[in-house]
């Protein structure tokens, strides 16, 4: 008997106002992996997560591992009413619950990391046939490169026909304007590879959607939060003398600085009180160093000249004395 399932469904830009305030974490940081490829028919299944692949989100209430893969093209969900061009879908099991995170992607030829996750993949997959496999040599493979930095929408008690049939599961959403890309060539690969899944997506956006604004902006090994405002610590600010800064209207501050006499005492104050003291001491110590200098070195350069003129008149003074002694003999 197959799963009762209430997804994929039509994500719209518009009509989702709840901010989520609770339950809304998702931390993650997947490990580095191998991989290797089945071709379902409608989509790819692709085994990349044999490393440290474990998340922890409070949505389901306990860390969870991954359990699947999927490339899907198009995507299975809509946005604004219009698929993406595919479909990432990560999917997480523990406890007998399942979280879905599912990801737009679309194609173009800007490079970033989820171009290269995929280039990784897909020119190898050419030719392969349904229910075939291929295990593909891959270089610094994780999950981690096709992971949005980006709010996210949260559909509780969400769940496709695949993963687990839990009332309580959960899907993360991320929205076609902030889609990972796929270079144009491996995706139309992709599409010589497998063909478009008969999915028909529910049309009215459910009731129970949120929005996580921040999201996995943080990046891998960071907590995503909820829309309650960060805790503030204020410090206070005292005058550079230690003395606390008080007054309805900072007595630091003379009333009535429009011009004259309290404008000059203000500034003068600031000045003072300020960086400004500091700056006049520093100047005030170079020029006293500077004169201090200057005085050792005229005095040294006096005692220098006296000497040489007293050595010259004992010269003179010894010559004199010889020539004289010579003309009394």
């Amino acid at each position: 008997m197959p799963c009762p399932t209430n997804a994929p469904i039509n994500l719209s830009t518009s009509g989702i106002t709840q901010q989520c305030s609770s339950k809304c974490n998702l931390e993650y940081n997947y490990g580095l992996s191998s991989c290797s490829v089945t071709n379902k028919d409608t989509y790819l299944d692709i085994f990349s997560y044999d490393g440290n692949n474990i998340i922890n989100s409070d949505m389901i209430g306990q860390s969870l591992t991954v359990t699947g893969v999927r490339l899907y093209a198009p995507s299975l969900n809509s946005y604004n009413g219009y698929k993406s061009d595919a479909e990432l879908i990560i999917t997480h099991s523990g406890g007998g619950k399942t979280l879905y995170i599912c990801i737009p992607v679309i194609y173009n030829e800007k490079v970033g990391l989820s171009a290269k996750w995929f280039s990784q993949i897909i020119p190898f997959l050419v030719g392969l046939e349904k229910d075939d496999s291929n295990t593909i040599n891959v270089s610094n493979f994780t999950l981690n490169d096709v992971i949005p930095k980006a709010p996210f929408t949260i559909y509780e008690n969400g769940t496709f026909d695949f993963g687990g049939c839990a009332e309580d599961n959960v899907i993360i959403l991320f929205h076609k304007n902030v889609a990972i890309n796929m270079k144009t060539s491996d995706y139309r690969a992709l599409t010589k590879i497998i063909v478009p899944a008969s999915y028909a997506p529910t049309q009215t956006p459910p009731k129970n959607l949120q929005i996580n604004n921040a999201g996995t902006i943080s990046g891998p090994g960071k907590k995503s939060g909820g829309a309650r405002g960060k805790s503030m610590t204020c410090t206070p600010i005292n005058n550079p003398d230690g003395t606390s800064i008080t007054g309805s209207k900072k007595s630091w501050v003379p009333d009535g600085v429009d011009g004259g006499k309290d404008k000059a005492e203000y500034y003068a104050y600031v000045l003072y009180y300020g960086y400004g003291r500091f700056i006049l001491i520093t100047i005030a110590a170079m020029i006293i160093v500077g004169l201090l200098g200057y005085l050792f070195y005229y005095a040294f350069k006096k005692n220098t000249g006296g000497a040489g003129g007293g050595a010259s008149a004992g010269g003179g003074a010894g010559v004199g004395g010889g020539a004289g002694a010579g003309g009394n003999n």
